[in-house]
């Protein structure tokens, strides 16, 4: 991380919507990239937006599983 495209905690965020304190457990186990600036986190904005893109991913296959499984007899 060169310090361009970062990303302040609260706008990180607003961005996944999650808590201050889901987002500080994802720094902390390593599952977003970011780091500390004269104690200040900074999250790159790259890392934010591929979290939403995996997430999305996951939540469309999820669906596509679900209604493969439920379908409706006519």
């Amino acid at each position: 991380m060169d310090g361009s495209n970062e990303l302040t905690a609260t706008q990180s965020c607003r961005r996944l919507g999650i808590t201050l304190d889901a987002l500080y457990r994802l720094l902390y186990a390593g599952k977003l990239e970011g780091r500390k600036v004269e104690g200040v986190w900074r999250i790159s904005e790259d890392a934010v937006d591929e979290r939403i893109r995996r997430k999305s991913l996951i939540a469309t296959t999820e669906t596509r599983a679900n209604l493969g499984s439920d379908t409706i007899e006519r």
